[in-house]
C-alpha cells in the first residue's frame, strides 16, 4: 500500500471526527442557549445525516467523473465553512444551515473508501478499510475531550468550532500537498453522468442489494445503541455524565486496538469475517441487555466492540470485491448514503423507546442485528 497516501486519507478522517467529536457534544448546550426544542431540535440532530443520505452518492459518482481528491478538497472546504458558520451562530436557521453544509458536503468517507479500493488489492483491502476505523476511533475520543477543554476555557461554543475548523483547514492544505489522484492499473477512474436512473441500477445487483440491506439493518440498531447508551445506564445504573465518558472511551479503546490489529494484517477470508462481526456485535447487545451489574456490561461490551470492528471493516471491503459495471464511487457512495439513513431511523426509533423499556429494546437491537444475516449474501464473493 502507498504508505503516503494511507497516511493522508488517514489524518483526513481523524480530523473530520475529531471535529465531529468536537461540535456534537456542544449541540444540547446550544439548543438550551437558542431555546431550541422539540421538533426543531429533533430536525437539528438528524439534519447531518439526513443531508449526507441525499449528497453521499452524488458526491460518490463525482468523484468517480472528477477523481478522488477534488471531492475530498471540496468535502473538506465545506466542513471548515460550516463549522465556522457553527462557532458564530446566532439563531437556529444558521445552526441548521452550518449543519445541513457540513452534511451535503461530507463526501470524505465515500470518496475516502473509493480512494482506497483504488490503491489496494483484494487480498490487503481490509488493511485500508481498517486505516479508517482507527481514525473513526481516535476522533471520537479526541473531539469530545477537546470539546470540554476549549467549552470550558471560552465557556460558550465559539472556540471550540473554531478549533474543529482549523484542524479541517490543516487537513485540507495536507491533502492539496501530499494526496496524488488514484488510478487503477494507470487508467482513468470508469464514470458516468448522475441520474437517479443509473443510481437506482446499481440497487438491482443482488448481491450489491444484499449488502446494502445489511447495512442498513446492523447499522440502525448500532447507531440507536450507540446514541442511547448513556440514557440506558442512567436507567440502570445511575451513571453520572462523567461515568458514560469513561463507558465511551473505554468502547472506542477496544475498537482501536481490534482495528489495529486488523490494519496490520491480510484477510483472506473476507466474507467469513463480516458474517462474523454480525454475529458477535449481536451477542454483545445481547449480553448488555441482560446486564446484572457493571463488570459485566464492561465485558458485553468488550464482545460488542470486537464484533463491531470485524463489521465495520469487512463488508464495505466485501462491497469493494464485488464485480459490477458501477463505478466504484457511485457504490461506496449508496453504502454512506444508506449509512446515514441508518442513523437518522435508528436512533429515532431506539431513542423513543430506551427510557421505558431499556432491557427489552437492547435485546430487540440483538435480534434485528442477527436478523440480518438473512440477507447476507450466501455465495463468496472472492
Amino acid at each position: 500500500m502507498n504508505k503516503k497516501a494511507m497516511f493522508t486519507i488517514f489524518t483526513i478522517i481523524l480530523t473530520d471526527l475529531i471535529g465531529f467529536g468536537i461540535i456534537i457534544p456542544l449541540l444540547p448546550t446550544l439548543s438550551v442557549n437558542l431555546g431550541i426544542k422539540g421538533f426543531w431540535l429533533g430536525l437539528l440532530v438528524a439534519s447531518y445525516a439526513m443531508a449526507q443520505f441525499i449528497s453521499a452518492p452524488i458526491l460518490g459518482n463525482l468523484s468517480d467523473r472528477y477523481g478522488r481528491k477534488p471531492i475530498l478538497l471540496i468535502s473538506k472546504a465545506g466542513t471548515v465553512l460550516a463549522y465556522i458558520m457553527f462557532a458564530f451562530a446566532g439563531n437556529f436557521w444558521i445552526l441548521l444551515l452550518s449543519r445541513l453544509i457540513d452534511g451535503f458536503t461530507g463526501g470524505n468517507i465515500t470518496a475516502a473508501r473509493a480512494y482506497i479500493s483504488d490503491i489496494t488489492t483484494k487480498e490487503n483491502r481490509s488493511r485500508g478499510m481498517a486505516i479508517i476505523g482507527i481514525s473513526f476511533g481516535l476522533g471520537l475520543i479526541i473531539g469530545p475531550g477537546l470539546g470540554g477543554i476549549f467549552f470550558s476555557i471560552g465557556g460558550t461554543s465559539m472556540l471550540p468550532a473554531l478549533v474543529g475548523a482549523g484542524l479541517c483547514a490543516f487537513s485540507l492544505i495536507l491533502t492539496q500537498l501530499f494526496l496524488d489522484e488514484s488510478h487503477r492499473d494507470g487508467k482513468i477512474i470508469s464514470s458516468r453522468k448522475f441520474s437517479i436512473a443509473n443510481f437506482m441500477e446499481i440497487f438491482k445487483h443482488p448481491v450489491i442489494q444484499q449488502i446494502l440491506i445489511v447495512q442498513f439493518i446492523v447499522m440502525m440498531a448500532m447507531s440507536g445503541f450507540q446514541t442511547t447508551l448513556a440514557f440506558f445506564t442512567d436507567k440502570l445504573f445511575n451513571f453520572s455524565p462523567q461515568n458514560n465518558s469513561y463507558l465511551f472511551v473505554y468502547l472506542g479503546v477496544v475498537s482501536l486496538i481490534v482495528q489495529g490489529y486488523l490494519s496490520s494484517h491480510k484477510s483472506k477470508d473476507i466474507h467469513q469475517y463480516a458474517k462474523m462481526g454480525i454475529i458477535i456485535s449481536a451477542l454483545g447487545t445481547a449480553l448488555i441487555a441482560i446486564s446484572p451489574n457493571i463488570w459485566f456490561m464492561a465485558i458485553a461490551i468488550f464482545v460488542l466492540s470486537i464484533g463491531s470492528s470485524l463489521f465495520s471493516v469487512f463488508l464495505p471491503t466485501l462491497l469493494s470485491t464485488v464485480d459490477s459495471k458501477d463505478p466504484e464511487g457511485e457504490i461506496m457512495g449508496a453504502y454512506e448514503g444508506i449509512s446515514s439513513l441508518s442513523r437518522v431511523v435508528g436512533p429515532a426509533l431506539i431513542g423513543s423507546l430506551v427510557n421505558y423499556f431499556p432491557r427489552p429494546v437492547y435485546f430487540a437491537c440483538a435480534i434485528l442485528t442477527v436478523g440480518a444475516l438473512y440477507y447476507f449474501p450466501k455465495k463468496k464473493i472472492i
